[in-house]
């Protein structure tokens, strides 16, 4: 029944969805089965979702089902992101003359309607507390940003957990409600953006020393860093997912240190091993693997991981990413009546 139910999600136009929640669609024991520990852990998705968000990724990663265990088709880097991809861009961007202004927040984007079409004249930004505005020629593109899943993060630290999310201090988001307001083509950052407590959830990055724990890992699961998926601990309190990246997985990373990445999607539950949660109390500095089905795979005892040395981070409270069960409204990629590109 499952199955039928997935593919009916898959097909059925998102008009007939409305507002309805993934719970609604199925019975209580689907969210037992492997398959959505599977799906749930790999898109940060909760029983209480939008069915239509639900969904949508149903349509754009059916065809990866088969081979998620392994995440067979996902291109990786050989590094962290950050040393892979942005700083090497930024470079690139840099030498090409791209003007890169820190300490800047866009607070609006003026705009006039000509000929039944919305264009951008102006952005408006915040820097060093003086408002300015950078004039937008008619064969100019802007680009921008509206909300993000890191926009109002908190970090922890090596004795407390991510602070609790208070209030919205994240420019995207402000700019992403003043956009929306009274326009429909900008869809709805409420969505998104009111509903923390059922879309948060906290990453964090641990340090080992030696190389015990991937060769634990690589025994139990036959992948060795870098090849395999997820490792969800379904009966874990907060739902938590490890993940062993190539090694290293930092420039700089000593050769006698081992690095994963994990992250806890259920913050409000009881966690035996590590609260992820500010009002859970501090976070411990240890965290221990095993003994459970990782000690009788090995001929050693199971090793004790340090969270993190001085080059790896904490933990981060990522506050907003899925939509909860009320009408999935992002923007439209390009709304109908805004400008067209220029030809050429």
């Amino acid at each position: 029944m499952d199955i039928l139910t997935i593919e009916r999600l898959a097909l059925e136009p998102e008009s007939m969805l409305d507002a309805t929640r993934i719970s609604d669609h199925f019975d209580p024991a689907f969210f037992k089965t492997n398959f959505w520990f599977m799906w749930c852990t790999a898109f940060a998705f909760q029983p209480w979702h939008s069915a239509a968000g639900f969904k949508r990724y149903l349509e754009r990663f059916a065809h990866m089902i088969d081979g998620f265990s392994r995440l067979r088709g996902i291109m990786r880097t050989v590094y962290n992101q950050y040393d892979s991809m942005v700083r090497p861009l930024h470079e690139w961007l840099n030498g090409h003359g791209v003007v890169f202004e820190m300490n800047t927040r866009v607070v609006d984007l003026k705009s006039i309607e000509t000929g039944g079409l919305t264009r951008v004249v102006a952005i408006r930004r915040e820097t060093g507390g003086m408002t300015r505005d950078t004039l937008v020629g008619p064969d100019d593109l802007v680009m921008v940003t509206l909300g993000s899943m890191t926009e109002s993060s908190s970090l922890g630290s090596m004795t407390a957990a991510p602070a609790p999310y208070i209030q919205d201090t994240g420019g995207a988001w402000a700019l992403w409600k003043k956009l929306a307001a009274g326009r429909r083509a900008f869809g709805n950052p409420g969505v998104f953006a009111n509903h923390v407590d059922e879309s948060k959830w906290v990453s964090f990055t641990a340090t080992a020393r030696g190389t015990d724990l991937l060769r634990i890992v690589r025994e139990f699961t036959g992948n060795a860093p870098g090849e395999g998926g997820l490792i969800t601990l379904p009966d874990s309190g907060w739902l938590a997912s490890i993940v062993i990246p190539h090694q290293p997985h930092f420039i700089g990373q000593p050769d006698d240190v081992s690095v994963i990445w994990g992250y806890g999607l259920s913050l409000d539950a009881p966690a035996s091993e590590l609260p992820l949660d500010a009002s859970a109390g501090p976070s411990p500095r240890r965290l221990r693997v095993g003994p459970g089905r990782f000690a009788g795979r090995s001929r050693r005892e199971p090793s004790q991981y340090r969270a993190p040395v001085p080059r790896v981070p904490g933990a981060v409270k990522i506050s907003r990413l899925a939509p909860k069960g009320t009408s999935h409204e992002p923007p439209d990629l390009r709304p109908q009546r805004s400008q067209p590109e220029p030809a050429g």
